[in-house]
C-alpha cells in the first residue's frame, strides 16, 4: 500500500506547529515522534504516512488539514478482488506457466476460470 503526499505538507506542518507555539522538540514529545523525523517531514526529505498525518492533525488540532494532504493508502490487491478483476501475476520469460488448475500446459485464463483450482480439466459443466 502506498500513499501520495502533497508537496505542501511540510510547509503546512511547520505553519501549524508554529501557530500552536510549539518547537520541534515539544511536538516530538507530544506525538512520540523523533525531532529529526518531524524536521524531515517539514523540509520534505521524508514523506508522511497517512497515520502520521492523522496523529499530527490530532496533536495540532488541525481539523484534518494534514491528513487531507496525504492521500489514503490504496490496497490495489483488495480493490481488484472486490471489483472481480484478476490480480496480475508475474509470469517468467516463457508463455508456459504452471497453473494450479491446468498443470504445466499453456495457462489459459478462460479454462482456469471454468475448471477452478483443483478441478479436473474437461469436467467443467459436467
Amino acid at each position: 500500500m502506498t500513499a501520495h503526499v502533497d508537496p505542501r505538507f511540510g510547509a503546512t506542518l511547520r505553519q501549524l506547529r508554529e501557530q500552536a507555539g510549539l518547537s520541534l522538540r515539544a511536538l516530538a514529545q507530544l506525538t512520540h515522534r523523533g525531532k529529526s523525523h518531524l524536521h524531515e517531514l517539514e523540509n520534505g526529505s521524508k514523506a508522511a504516512t497517512f497515520e502520521t498525518a492523522r496523529h499530527l492533525d490530532q496533536a495540532l488540532n488541525a481539523g484534518g488539514r494534514l491528513a487531507r494532504l496525504v492521500a489514503a493508502p490504496v490496497d490495489h490487491e483488495a480493490s481488484d478482488r472486490w471489483s472481480g478483476r484478476p490480480t496480475p501475476r508475474p509470469v517468467g520469460r516463457s508463455r508456459m506457466a504452471p497453473s494450479p488448475c491446468m498443470g504445466s500446459v499453456r495457462w489459459n485464463v478462460a479454462d482456469c476460470r471454468r475448471t477452478g483450482p483443483g478441478a479436473q480439466a474437461g469436467t467443467a459443466g459436467a
